[in-house]
């Protein structure tokens, strides 16, 4: 299965196949001109990520160093009587007699 013998290209034919390789060319260094970009930054992004998170944890470290329930106190803040958060406030002053209310 012999192929047949191909006709040679003409000179406008082998012009335009130099083009559109220059341009395969061009758009091919754009691209991975573009990739390089996006994996730097990707690679900066994961330097400062890195370097926040270890910065926080020494700044936690810093603020309590022995362990604490604060989490727990935080997280349930709002299940508190308002009295509990502000001490300055009687509880229960609203329900003591008075001369108007007996």
């Amino acid at each position: 299965m012999e192929e047949p013998p191909a006709k040679p290209l003409s000179c406008e034919e082998k012009e335009k196949l130099k083009e559109k390789l220059a341009f395969l060319k061009r758009e091919y260094s754009k691209t991975l001109a573009r990739l390089q970009r996006a994996q730097r930054a990707e690679k900066v992004k994961n330097s400062v990520k890195k370097t926040v998170e270890e910065h926080d944890c020494l700044l936690q470290q810093e603020i309590s160093p022995q362990p604490n329930h604060s989490g727990l106190f935080n997280r349930h803040y709002h299940l508190i009587p308002e009295h509990f958060h502000h001490p300055e406030k009687k509880p229960y002053t609203h329900l003591a007699a008075s001369p108007g209310n007996l």
